[in-house]
């Protein structure tokens, strides 16, 4: 028995090596501590909890602290801007606690990380009074919700918002930055704690904040990005962040900034995740581009969510997290509150360790002492104490930036852009945008590679330029921009052409932007100002050299005039025409050889076989679509291309990569047709046909509702055509043979409109199946038929981007939204084959809608045109089919959308956008109206407009609906 022990102590201690390696490694463990945690009235109290909360944490070997020191607008530190915490009494303890909570935090070895909410201004209950009068006074009563200035979130209909269990501060009113930075400045400098972690760094919801000055800013000064309302709000946010972050850095270059960030950052990046509230689409808080732009150190998400199903899942989220901002920069948040067992948050801490992330924190002081977790995690993950991971040195410098006016003023809403004067092509993302200043006229750029930079500011149509800075690696380079300005409420700014820039046209096309309701002249003519405040002027006829262009605008009885100088260089339609050429020059001479005895095998299902090696945008038109397998005969090539003989007339062109060449002893497609068999289904008739050989095969529709069947390297041996009784749409089929090795059936069909088909292989089988019309209902005509509707683009695919930066991809949903209501409200069955701000394939759309047995599929789009040849070149709306049997439906839709007063683009057939291709419905795709308009652009951006859209195209399918009822 004593031989044994020496054994199993050995034993052991091997297999705690890796815990204890393990643990040892650095690693962040936080403790979330809330001013609900510690304060008291009683202040001895209030030391005592301190000391215990430290006590208690040095006792599990945590090693971070994040420990709260401002709630809403009060604050448990001395402070001659803000009043103290109603939790200690909303009066002064007699000593700082905040010093003292450092002080305890140090002498135990471990940090300290001041955790503020900056941005809600009051804790809301029905029950609760107002904040009491203090001095200084609470901001609740200079810029509460009741307040003649008001800093509150509005929602959509400009109220002033009600609780969302706080009154939150508006970030996109300047004031509200200015004056959080300066609670923020004041804290970081006078105290000696490790990092600064904001909580509730975000909008209070999706609804906020359409306050009076943030649509006026996003209308005006405040958007020199062109962003559209959501990544205007987001962009607001990343403004504060940055600026904080510069001027902490400024102050204390080794602090640590994190922030809780909302747990799930995009719910479209995981399927399983589309119903859950996302941090970047329901809170405007996008914290993947802090960490990319470089004003946040540490992201702590708050996943508070275990591992095993249902989701959300902690795992799968951390992953995510990982995913978008590296491992090193992730500390898994946990929760420990409510019915929550604390080895939940011992498996989450391992799966951290195991993804390397910077660590962990958990949620919170008082739930940890309630659940006996300081002992359990010290008997386990926390055996040994662990180091705060260190930063890498900084490779990088920034610039902390102010703008004045000539009486040293600060000025709000100036344009600043920095120029490198060091790289050719910078990469750093400091150089792609422009910042705003903020109403005490700050502006900060990141994370930018040391280099002379120069600062160009651009205030009331104004450009100034200021001498080169030279920006030090890990330094914030501070500097004060002097600028000339004049007294403006109202805004004009020109955004296209660029003053002073070098153009060799004859004539050029402006692009502006005023205070919406403004009246614009240009050169003395009135142009149209659009709701968006945007306006436009095409074909301005430019002299060689020196051009003048003077836009006035008129807003409420101020008058804006900007004067725009166009050099004109000489025409260079000369050297257009030498490019023309020189592209003409270098086609490539297409090589012909003997490929009579070669054979080559589709390799993929639907492998396209084109007409032509012409590029066609969207693909096709295809002469055929070949599933796998399928025999080609090669007679002939052109760069990346065979050229395929399907007979004596008709040649077709395939990819080489989609084929692969089969041995020189295989025999060249060939087939004979000899007979088919029409039958019927319950849902569909079926022409079924034998196919031994493996030749290439083609269905379209025809005039006069007709079905082409086409067979290629195949000739007519038709013994009989089998026509059943159980038929129900087919009527009588006929073969010919169009030429050699091109062999067709007709067949023609009874219904006034085809209502889907396809074609299924099997062995040696082929079938056409022929769909039966719906049954339309005496009730209502919509009622049981599905709709599959499309929502284009979508994801990281933005569309087109309009001229004030709306993305097509939400103009598409809005109004896919908006359709989906009427039908359903009408009793049609619905399908979204784009979920939210997702971005399936165009094949898995069609594949979606096709599992849900769609009658139609109605794609909906915005158009967009290049702008080379003026802003108001192309309007109007637009609808496009591919199959003629889809015509119709576009018609009608076409029809009622020119009821709204759209110009004509047309219907448009023929058109292979893939979806269109899809044969199983009906189905067509609507261009609403062109982003690349302003006056079009603005109409789509209205909610009412939208409205009677959808209305519209519902009256367009009522009236096809009608027809087919007759038939």
């Amino acid at each position: 028995m004593l031989k044994i022990y020496p054994l199993l102590l050995a034993l052991v201690f091997l297999l705690n090596l890796p815990l204890l390696s393990e643990e040892t490694t650095p690693e962040f463990r936080a403790l979330w501590v809330t001013r609900f945690e510690w304060p008291d009235l009683d202040p001895e109290i209030c030391r005592q909890n301190i000391i215990k909360i430290f006590d208690d944490m040095e006792q599990a070997n945590f090693n971070v602290a994040l420990f709260q020191v401002r709630g809403a607008a009060e604050v448990l530190y001395p402070s001659e801007i803000e009043p103290w915490s109603q939790l200690v009494g909303a009066k002064d303890p007699g000593f700082d606690p905040l010093e003292f909570a450092i002080g305890e935090a140090h002498k135990r070895g471990m940090e300290l990380h001041a955790y503020i909410n900056p941005i809600p201004l009051y804790l809301w209950s029905k029950y609760q009074a107002p904040p009491p009068k203090t001095n200084p006074p609470h901001l609740y009563y200079t810029h509460g919700p009741e307040s003649e200035d008001s800093w509150v979130c509005c929602d959509e209909t400009g109220k002033i918002m009600g609780p969302v269990e706080y009154h939150y501060l508006s970030i996109g009113i300047p004031e509200v930055q200015s004056y959080l930075r300066k609670v923020i400045r004041d804290l970081v400098k006078r105290y000696s704690f490790d990092g600064l972690h904001l909580d509730r760094i975000r909008y209070p919801g999706k609804n906020f904040s359409h306050d009076p000055v943030s649509r006026k800013r996003f209308l005006g000064k405040g958007n020199p990005n062109r962003k559209d309302w959501g990544d205007w709000q987001r962009e607001q946010m990343n403004k504060f962040v940055n600026d904080v972050y510069a001027e902490v850095k400024k102050e204390k270059p080794d602090l640590t900034v994190s922030c809780a960030a909302w747990g799930i950052y995009n719910r479209y990046h995981i399927p399983g995740y589309y119903d859950f509230s996302s941090g970047f689409h329901h809170y405007f808080q996008d914290t993947w581009s802090w960490i990319e732009n470089g004003s946040m150190d540490l992201l702590i998400p708050m996943i508070y969510w275990n591992i095993p199903e249902p989701k959300p899942n902690y795992n799968e989220l951390l992953v995510d997290f990982i995913r978008g901002v590296g491992k090193q920069r992730v500390a898994g948040g946990q929760r420990m509150y409510g019915e929550w067992p604390v080895k939940e948050n011992i498996e989450e801490i391992r799966f951290s360790r195991d993804k390397e992330v910077y660590g962990h924190a958990i949620f919170s002081y008082s739930s940890a002492k309630e659940k006996n977790a300081f002992h359990l995690l010290r008997e386990g993950v926390y055996a040994q104490k662990a180091d705060v991971p260190s930063w890498p040195e900084a490779s990088s410098g920034a610039l902390l930036g102010k703008v004045v006016d000539q009486e040293g003023k600060p000025v709000v809403d100036a344009w600043v852009k920095i120029h490198s004067l060091g790289e050719t092509k910078p990469s750093n993302n400091a150089f792609k945008k422009a910042w705003t200043s903020a109403s005490d006229g700050r502006f900060a750029f990141l994370q930018i590679s040391p280099q002379q930079v120069r600062i160009e500011v651009v205030y009331q149509g104004e450009k100034t330029l200021f001498p080169p800075l030279k920006i030090e690696k890990g330094k914030v380079q501070e500097f004060t921009c002097a600028i000339s300005t004049r007294e403006e409420q109202g805004f004009l700014h020109i955004f296209e052409p660029k003053a002073d820039e070098l153009i060799k046209k004859e004539k050029i096309h402006l692009l502006g932007r005023t205070s919406p309701g403004g009246k614009v002249l240009v050169n003395g003519k009135e142009v149209d100002v659009y709701p968006t405040g945007v306006f436009a002027y095409d074909n301005i006829p430019l002299k060689r050299g020196k051009n003048s262009i003077v836009v006035t605008a008129f807003i409420e009885g101020e008058e804006l005039t900007r004067h725009l100088t166009v050099l004109r260089d000489k025409d260079s339609s000369s050297q257009k025409n030498l490019k023309e050429e020189k592209k003409e020059l270098s086609l490539e001479e297409v090589i012909w050889e003997n490929y009579q005895h070669r054979v080559v095998a589709a390799t993929e299902d639907k492998t396209p076989i084109t007409w032509g090696t012409h590029s066609v945008r969207l693909g096709g038109p295809f002469l055929s679509e070949v599933p796998e397998g399928t025999h080609l005969q090669v007679v002939g090539e052109k760069k990346n291309h065979y050229k395929i003989r399907f007979g004596e007339s008709i040649f077709g062109w395939v990819s080489k990569k989609d084929v692969k060449a089969l041995p020189p002893s295989t025999p060249t497609p060939s087939a004979h047709f000899t007979y088919c068999i029409i039958s019927g289904e319950e849902n569909y008739d079926k022409v079924e046909i034998p196919l031994s050989s493996p030749v290439a095969y083609s269905v379209s529709t025809g005039l006069e509702n007709t079905l082409h069947l086409d067979f290629f390297n195949t000739h007519h041996a038709t013994t009989w055509l089998s026509h059943k009784m159980t038929a129900q749409v087919v009527k009588t089929v006929s073969a010919e043979q169009k030429s050699d090795g091109w062999f067709r059936l007709h067949i023609p069909i009874k219904s006034k409109q085809i209502w889907g088909y396809w074609l299924e292989k099997e062995e040696e089988k082929l079938t056409l199946y022929i769909k039966h019309p719906p049954t339309l209902s005496e009730e209502s005509i919509f009622k049981g038929l599905v709709f599959a509707l499309e929502a284009g683009h979508g994801g990281e695919m933005n569309g087109a981007v309009g001229l004030m930066g709306t993305k097509e991809k939400d103009i598409n949903f809005t109004a896919v939204e908006l359709l989906q209501a009427e039908l359903e409200a009408l009793g049609a069955k619905t399908i979204l084959v784009r979920v939210g701000d997702t971005q399936p394939s165009l094949r898995e759309r069609v594949d979606i809608a096709i599992k849900g047995q769609a009658d139609f599929y109605v794609s909906l789009h915005a158009n967009a045109a290049s702008s080379e040849k003026g802003f108001l070149r192309v309007s109007g709306t637009s609808t496009y089919y591919k199959h003629l049997h889809c015509n119709k439906l576009a018609q009608y839709i076409y029809k009622e959308l020119l009821g709204l007063g759209w110009k004509e683009f047309g219907v448009v057939g023929n058109f292979n956008y893939r979806p269109l291709l899809n044969t199983r419905m009906v189905s067509v795709l609507v261009e609403q109206a062109f982003m690349s308009h302003p006056y079009d652009e603005s109409r789509l951006l209205d909610q009412q407009y939208q409205k009677e859209q959808a209305k519209a195209i519902i009256r367009g399918m009522e009236m096809f609906l009608q027809e087919m009822k007759t038939q």
